[in-house]
């Protein structure tokens, strides 16, 4: 194989790599995003059944109880 061969396939194999890898990158920030979104769910999620859990057992401590 002469020497331009290999190099214009190393130029192309160089090429196909660095594209792999900015797909890659937009691919990880797409996952990032995500997570940081569920988290912020799961967030809001655990503090309304928190509220919902204190809200419960007053319910249930006030009607146990005659008036």
């Amino acid at each position: 194989m002469s020497f331009w061969k290999r190099h214009k396939k190393a130029v192309n194999d160089a090429d196909e790599a660095l594209a792999a890898k900015i797909q890659a990158d937009i691919e990880l920030k797409a996952v990032k995003q995500t997570r940081a979104q569920v988290a912020e769910q799961s967030d809001k999620l655990r503090e309304i059944n928190k509220q919902n859990h204190f809200s419960e057992g007053l319910s249930r401590s006030f009607r146990s109880k005659p008036a």
